[in-house]
């Protein structure tokens, strides 16, 4: 595995691999107790993204998950494209280490294919399943 450079700021990047413009993050609102993750908190995680010079998101958050993003007018991706983002969503369920199954890794290989870089990936905490996407798509 490549080292990857870590992000100094306090955005929500927990890897930042500008040699193949692509990062991994944790979803908007993360740390936060409730199911019900405040439109600023959205909000804040595009704007963090953006100056990062980010054009697509790669959510990989199941329908559970993203159901805690409901009660936004377009819901979570729509919000990542009423803000100029491109948006693709795999939804993954958690299911620990090695999560992705093989069909699931050639759907993320076609998704990425379509997006316009820098894209940034993000499940929920940023930790396993964007993990093991990153890891696959630079391994």
């Amino acid at each position: 595995m490549k080292p990857r450079r870590p992000s100094t700021d306090s955005s929500p990047f927990q890897d930042w691999l500008p040699k193949h413009l692509l990062g991994r993050a944790c979803r908007p609102g993360f740390g936060s107790e409730c199911q019900f993750i405040p439109a600023t908190d959205v909000s804040r995680w595009i704007a963090a993204v953006k100056a990062r010079g980010v054009r697509s998101v790669l959510c990989l958050l199941n329908e559970a998950e993203l159901g805690w993003y409901a009660h936004l007018p377009a819901g979570l991706l729509g919000a990542y494209r009423d803000e100029g983002l491109e948006a693709a969503s795999l939804p993954i369920s958690l299911n620990g280490p090695g999560t992705l199954t093989r069909a699931e890794l050639a759907l993320l290989e076609e998704l990425m294919l379509n997006l316009p870089r820098p894209v940034v990936i993000h499940c929920s905490a940023g930790q396993v399943r964007s993990r093991q996407a990153i890891d696959h798509l630079v391994g």
